[in-house]
C-alpha cells in the first residue's frame, strides 16, 4: 500500500488514498481522526499516528471503492 494525495477533479479538493492494484481508493474517512486545519497538519498526523491507523487504511484500501 502506497499513501498517496489525490484530487477527483482539478479544482476539487487534496483528499489521502491510498494507491493500490485496482486504483487509489480514499483514506478520508480513516484519517479524519488526525485531519488538520491544513494539508501538512494532516500529513503529519497521519504519520505521527500510523501505526494506531494501520488496521483502518489497509482495511479502507482492500475493502473501498477504486477510481
Amino acid at each position: 500500500m502506497r499513501l498517496v494525495l489525490f484530487q477527483t477533479t482539478p479544482q476539487g479538493p487534496i483528499a489521502p488514498g491510498a494507491l493500490t492494484d485496482r486504483g487509489v481508493v480514499s483514506l478520508a474517512a480513516a484519517t479524519a481522526a488526525v485531519a488538520g486545519r491544513s494539508l501538512q497538519e494532516t500529513m503529519t498526523g497521519r504519520s505521527d499516528h500510523f501505526d494506531g491507523l494501520r488496521p483502518a487504511l489497509e482495511r479502507e484500501a482492500a475493502q473501498g471503492a477504486a477510481r
